[in-house]
């Protein structure tokens, strides 16, 4: 499968990219680094994985890329995220990161018609594994 982690240079997307690369599957990573950071990834993308990795450095919000991103991919994980009101600031930056989320809830059904996973379906799905 291929698949577009948003947010995947951050904590949480660099490790589930490490458990997609480990089982096979092609990621393809886009962050715009304002809380994540390539030391997160930098082992996918220069070790024995490097060939099934890619990292974009980008925004949800921009409209043209997530489209071109999506269009290369099965699957969406949506883990970008806004982690706190005083690191972006204020309330319009979080509005236009919700903007993105349409953003991308277009492009998968739109576009390809394939799965947005969010990491609240993430959270509900390990609460049912349980």
């Amino acid at each position: 499968m291929r698949y577009l982690i948003t947010g995947g240079a951050g904590f949480i997307g660099s490790h589930v990219a490490d458990r997609l690369v480990g089982r096979g599957d092609t990621v393809s990573l886009l962050d715009d680094l304002s809380t994540g950071s390539t030391a997160n990834i930098q082992h996918l993308l220069s070790g024995p994985s490097s060939a099934a990795v890619r990292f974009t450095e980008g925004s949800v919000l921009d409209h043209s890329l997530v489209s071109q991103l999506t269009r290369e991919v099965d699957v969406i994980v949506h883990l970008a995220a806004t982690v706190g009101v005083e690191l972006v600031g204020g309330a319009g930056p979080i509005l236009a990161r919700a903007f993105g989320f349409v953003a991308l809830t277009f492009a998968a059904v739109n576009i390809f018609g394939g799965f947005l996973v969010t990491q609240r379906m993430l959270s509900m799905y390990r609460k049912k594994k349980r």
